[in-house]
This record gives C-alpha cells, structure tokens and sequence, in this order.
C-alpha cells in the first residue's frame, strides 16, 4: 500500500487566480517524491499582494484560510507573499508549521554568500526590504534592495520582466556588492532559473524556499517551537479579554 503523500498548502493571498498557474508549475516541478502541494486564493482583498494598507485588508482572509487548511490536516502551509502574512499570528495557534517565503529566501542566502541583495518590484512602500532584514535579524549580511520599474500586475510579460530584474541585479551585484540574491516579491515566480544564468550566481525564489523549508521540516518532524510561539486558542481563551472576530475566522481547535 503507497504511504500517504504529506499535503504543503500554499495560500495565495490574493482575490485573482492570475499568478496560480505559473506559482502551481514551478512548485509540482520541484516537489519532492511523497509531498503534494495545493493552493487556495483568499475570498476577500487586494487583487495584487503588496505591503502595507492593501495588506492589512487582506491579513484577516489569509489567517482564515491558515486556520482551513490545519483544520483540513494539511501538514504545513504557506501564506505565498515575501510580506509573510500570516505567519507570526497563526504559528501559536496551529500545530503544524507555517512558514514565510521571504523568512526562508533570506535564511537559505545566507548559506550561499555574505552579502544578500533584495529585488522588488515597484510600488513597494519605501524601507520595505530594510525593515524585512532587520526583523530577521539580518541586516549586517544585507548588501541593498533595487526595484525593478514594473508594477506586480506587469510581471505576466516575461521578456520585459526578465530585463527589468537583469538590470536592476547587475546594479546590486557591481554598484552594491551582493554576491547572493533573493526576489523581493513573490510575483516574481519562474524567473530566478534564467536571471541566475546570467548573472551566475545564486538567485533565491522565495515561493521554491518557503516549499523546500516546508519539506524540511515536516521530514525531520519539527515544529515550531512553542517557547517562542506559545500555544494560544485562536479566539483568545485565557486572555481575559473578549474580541469580535469577523465572520471569516472561524474557530480552531
């Protein structure tokens, strides 16, 4: 009898279904043998992903569908956004892990250089990329952040897409000294391949290492740790203080 495949779901945060093909492509190409991969888009929210105001609106329907997709049994999920939404309010509430796409691009650079530069796209809110290093507590391996002069929603066009990024990564690799690059943007999926040919050297595609942490760590069994993320009921029992939750938070247990 075939051992049952461990299920990774991969939540888009985003109401349209446009980046699904191209982020489900790249991920069943590189899942590995014994893993499945699933995605849902969000109900409700910002039609493309991006920091700040359009995020924050969008927050409540990601934890939602975080909070599905354990009920569900899946055996880790993905909220797909280098913001990491989700990630740090849903890891005290569910026993499974949840992990950010730009916290496991950011830690994988940091296995190939010293010096990580960020690509993003435009529209980014100023100081972004800087306030994402300094979170993780990267900010002396972060050489800079460069945008590339396209909006999320351009990126669909890849020979423009391409070029942008190529230009903006030759910039932090000569003018800024980055020696390992990670996207700033998962919009930017199926590009890194090409842009690390030319550039020939490491290029990190956030959603590819937000799957292959997840792989990780439910191979080696391991969760996050509950010193750091204590385990809390997701409508606040014990707090002592009452909350009215929107509709679509749904209780967890």
């Amino acid at each position: 009898m075939a051992e049952e495949k461990k299920r990774i779901m991969f939540v888009m945060p985003s109401v349209s279904e446009k980046w699904n093909d191209n982020t489900r492509e790249l991920l069943n190409r590189y899942v590995s043998p014994g893993f499945e991969v699933n995605l849902v888009n969000v109900k409700y929210g910002g039609i493309e992903s991006i920091p700040g105001l359009v995020m924050a609106v969008t927050l409540p329907y990601i934890i939602h569908e975080i909070l599905e997709a354990a009920q569900e049994g899946y055996d880790a999920i993905i909220p797909n956004c280098c913001s990491d939404p989700g990630v740090a309010e849903t890891r005290s509430v569910v026993n499974v892990p949840v992990v950010g796409p730009a916290e496991s691009a950011l830690h994988i650079a940091c296995t190939l250089g010293y010096r990580i530069g960020i690509i993003e796209v435009g529209g980014t809110p100023p100081n972004w990329a800087h306030q994402l290093v300094k979170k993780h507590g990267l900010s002396d391996r972060f050489a800079s952040v460069r945008s590339v002069a396209l909006a999320v929603e351009d990126c669909g066009d890849a020979k423009l897409t391409l070029d942008a990024l190529h230009e903006a990564s030759l910039k932090a690799v000569e003018q800024d000294r980055a020696e390992v690059l990670v996207f700033g943007c998962t919009g930017l999926t199926g590009y890194a391949e090409e842009l690390q040919r030319r550039l020939d050297i490491p290029v990190v595609e956030p959603s590819l290492a937000a799957l292959k942490m997840a792989e990780v760590l439910i191979a080696m069994n391991l969760k996050h740790s509950r010193l750091a993320f204590p385990l809390e009921s997701a409508f606040g029992a014990g707090a002592g203080a009452e909350v009215k939750y929107p509709p679509t938070l749904k209780p967890y247990s």
